[in-house]
């Protein structure tokens, strides 16, 4: 069942755990993570292992799971060959 979600961007605080706090506060269950949240690059080239490690623990113990998929409103109504 499909639930309604924020991306974490949208309530960003200094660091990754202060943003997930916040959510946590706020009742939101579902999140569309990005790496911007934890210092890193949006899309980067690499994510080393104690970043892996430091997000995989921030969302355990925020009791959280990020949206494994992003969809922005540019993809939607446009031909799947053309996104």
């Amino acid at each position: 069942m499909a639930s309604l979600g924020i991306m974490a961007t949208t309530i960003a605080r200094p660091t990754l755990e202060a943003t997930l706090d916040e959510i946590v506060d706020r009742g939101i269950r579902s999140v569309q993570f990005d790496l911007a949240c934890a210092g890193a690059h949006t899309l980067p080239t690499h994510i080393d292992d104690v970043l892996c490690d430091r997000v995989h623990r921030a969302f355990a113990a925020a009791r959280r799971s990020p949206c494994p998929q992003r969809c922005s409103p540019s993809s939607v109504g446009t031909p799947p060959l053309r996104r």
